[in-house]
């Protein structure tokens, strides 16, 4: 079928530049601006779907909800918590909602960077080639048949080409769409292989401790096979942000005493970092409060975890230091094989005149060595690569929040 994509491209000021482009396949959409700052970058697409047709919007986070919707679905916002409990505990902090606004009508669904709509085991997906210009922002709105896309990029200095979109759009079977997506980012699997291991918080969230972790470990003798992964979770620290040593009363004996035991047992050995952020009670914020990332001159809070916990500004150069010296005692000191790297999207919650929100999350993952969802950068190659869990909205095992799954289907 063919699909027509509309857009416009608005400035401060009040100059608008229009166009339209067949939406098939690979679509880059460029607009020579001069010298002037975005108002907003906008397109619109005629999408009707049949009644059984199902709607995926991919999620700002993990704890994004983010279902196949029917078309009477809407996506859920904070607009049915009390604004009082917003507001003290930042909710607004976790997801998109603090730069989105949310429709929240029956049939308007809301995501980032891509979508699909699946009529039985049809797929039409919808995919960002390149987020560095500003997350992709899709909104489909069932009742009109309409797609709305805006690129994230609002106040943002431009003189030269602007890259509008540059989106992938596929229809076929899941594994044709998906496959053919990755191939158009040089996106190459890790792995086909399931990760397949035990991780300490589901059974015991922060109350961990050396005596909990070899208890846990040598029950896991008896399920995991060699080679699964054991992996530490949150609670091995003193405080969140405090990664360079481990909490003396929990592990009197260090953390590559626990790797080294690990990998006696015959697993790999995981560890649970939030590289980005750090709790109010740390020594980061005492020590380093230039360190922390300002919004209107406050630090930014990104939520009530940990009785609150703030981001880490990564264009102080101390802030990349101590990220990169972290991630070089974890896996080369101590010996662990893998981080599970939490709470990413706290790096980039806003963006400059002259980087997108987005771009800035591209930084921060190349901080992290890992080539981020949507751009070409190459897994840098130390002595020990960096890992991270892999989850269903990520490839090369990017995440940015809670990267796991709970259950792997069982073979057929």
């Amino acid at each position: 079928m063919e699909r027509t994509l509309s857009y416009a491209v608005e400035t401060e000021t009040g100059a608008k530049i229009c166009g339209s482009t067949p939406l098939n396949g690979c679509v880059h959409v460029r607009v020579p601006i001069e010298r002037a700052r975005l108002k907003k970058v906008s397109a619109t697409v005629d999408l009707k779907i049949p009644d059984t047709a199902r709607i995926f919007q991919n999620g700002y986070q993990n704890w994004t909800y983010s279902p196949e919707y029917d078309r009477t679905g809407r996506t859920r916002g904070l607009k049915h918590l009390p604004f009082f409990l917003r507001g003290a505990f930042h909710l607004n902090r976790y997801g998109d909602y603090h730069f989105v606004k949310y429709p929240y009508k029956k049939g308007i669904t809301h995501g980032e960077s891509w979508c699909y709509f699946r009529d039985g085991e049809r797929f039409l997906l919808i995919g960002s080639l390149d987020e560095t210009p500003g997350y992709t922002l899709f909104s489909y709105d069932a009742n009109r048949g309409v797609l709305s896309i805006e690129r994230d990029c609002k106040g943002m200095k431009v003189d030269g080409e602007l890259a509008a979109f540059d989106l992938y759009v596929a229809e076929g079977t899941e594994n044709e769409v998906f496959d053919g997506w990755f191939r158009e980012m040089d996106v190459r699997p890790l792995t086909d292989k399931p990760l397949v291991g035990y991780s300490s918080w589901y059974n015991r969230y922060q109350n961990i401790s050396d005596a909990a972790i070899t208890d846990d470990l040598c029950g896991a003798k008896a399920l995991l096979k060699p080679g699964d992964l054991f992996q530490i979770d949150d609670g091995w620290e003193p405080a969140v942000g405090d990664w360079l040593v481990p909490d003396e009363t929990k592990f009197p004996n260090g953390l590559r005493a626990s790797a080294d035991a690990i990998h006696e047992a015959g697993f790999s050995a995981g560890l649970w970092l939030a590289p980005f952020v750090c709790q109010k009670s740390s020594k980061i914020v005492t020590e380093h409060p230039d360190w922390l990332m300002k919004h209107d001159g406050k630090p930014w809070s990104n939520g009530s975890n940990w009785g609150g916990f703030y981001s880490l500004d990564i264009d102080n150069p101390e802030v990349v230091q101590y990220v990169e010296k972290v991630l070089d005692r974890v896996l080369n000191e101590w010996g662990f094989d893998l981080v599970k790297l939490d709470f990413l999207y706290g790096a980039a919650p806003f963006g400059t005149e002259t980087e997108s929100r987005a771009a800035r999350m591209c930084r921060a993952m190349r901080i992290l060595r890992i080539p981020f969802l949507l751009t070409r950068d190459t897994v840098h190659e130390g002595e020990k690569p960096l890992r991270t869990y892999l989850g269903p909205r990520y490839t090369d095992g990017v995440s940015d929040h809670l990267p796991i799954l709970l259950e792997w289907p069982a073979p057929t």
